[in-house]
């Protein structure tokens, strides 16, 4: 049991950009927006820690270091993170080829054509 993060040691949480924010953001319903969650913490300062935390305790619920439950699995199963082009957001996708995250694929077109 030696290299294990005590579940004490949470002193980055202090310094996380979703202190204060709503808890709803962060646990959404089943089918719910997560951009909202992930673009915060796309700007944290801690976002490795708090990842690394909900990583490794198998945190199933929540948006937690930029990462939803199912991309938390696939992390840990050892697919890697991709970079979405479009809003700059990283996701975890079972399709090597996909570069988009859920949310740009899902909404993007619709946007798209609202505007034309």
């Amino acid at each position: 049991m030696t290299n294990l993060p005590p579940l004490w040691d949470v002193n980055w949480q202090q310094q996380a950009a979703c202190r204060g924010c709503d808890p709803d953001i962060w646990f959404p319903t089943r089918g719910k927006d997560v951009h909202q969650a992930k673009t915060i913490c796309a700007e944290c300062p801690v976002i490795g820690q708090c990842r690394s935390w909900a990583i490794f305790y198998g945190e199933r619920s929540g948006i937690w270091g930029g990462l939803t439950g199912n991309e938390r699995r696939r992390a840990r199963r050892g697919i890697p993170e991709r970079y979405c082009p479009e809003c700059g957001i990283n996701h975890v996708s079972w399709n090597p080829e996909q570069a988009l995250c859920p949310w740009c694929r899902r909404w993007q077109p619709k946007l798209l054509r609202k505007a034309i």
